[in-house]
């Protein structure tokens, strides 16, 4: 039982750490929705979501990857492909909001086009942070790669109980994290106004964009 906790407890740290820097869809869109104005509620709720896509991948990677990989060598690749394709585009999609205007200072459109992200509801927001979560499979081999290092060091064995254990403390780290930046985002954004959504999408594009060139550059070396 006390391995159980620790591991959970770990999986929480890293998952939380781990999702910090914005380099993946969820954090992208997350930013997005909150510079938009959208209700504390929604962005709970999509942080739920992500958390929960996460937390699958998180449990794929600590219990079946090593099985899928060995059985179906073209996964790899197939998995890289997708990240590169879905860290890209997020990139490209926040340079280009970023560069856009119309976006007032609540997060409501003032140019009459576009969606009013303020209306948007906490159901709708669950299936877009579980998609956004999803659309990124790379963190498939990281949670491997990660949850392998940590039974290394405690000398524990990797059955699936421990596997399970470790993910599910993932998704709790990056629920608190992504929730935590959800209001954090939506809060500077009603007080600084348009200038700071704009830098902090441009920001949010070249982080997505140098971790696409990193993960792709690893990929090719590796």
């Amino acid at each position: 039982m006390s391995i159980c906790l620790l591991l959970i407890s770990l999986g929480a740290a890293l998952g939380f750490a781990g999702s910090v820097p914005p380099a993946g869809p969820g954090s992208a869109l997350l930013i997005q929705l909150s510079s938009r104005g959208s209700r504390p509620g929604s962005l709970v709720a999509f942080a739920f979501g992500c958390a929960a896509g996460e937390g699958l991948y998180a449990a794929i990677g600590t219990t079946a990857l090593g099985w899928l990989v060995g059985r179906f060598p073209f996964v790899s690749p197939i998995v890289a492909g997708i990240g590169f394709v879905a860290l890209a585009a997020c990139g490209v999609q926040c340079a280009v909001m970023a560069s856009r205007r119309g976006t007032g200072a609540t997060g409501a459109r003032t140019d009459g086009r576009g969606p009013d992200w303020r209306e948007l509801s906490w159901r709708r927001a669950l299936v877009w942070g579980a998609t956004a979560a999803l659309a990124n499979p790379m963190p498939l081999a990281s949670w491997s790669t990660t949850f392998g290092l940590v039974v290394s060091v405690l000398g524990v064995d990797t059955d699936v109980a421990a596997g399970i254990g470790f993910a599910l403390g993932a998704s709790v780290g990056v629920f608190a994290w992504m929730s935590l930046l959800g209001v954090a985002v939506a809060r500077l954004s009603r007080k600084w106004g348009p200038s700071f959504d704009r830098w902090l999408l441009r920001g949010t594009a070249v982080a997505l964009l140098c971790a696409c060139a990193g993960a792709a550059v690893s990929t090719l070396r590796g």
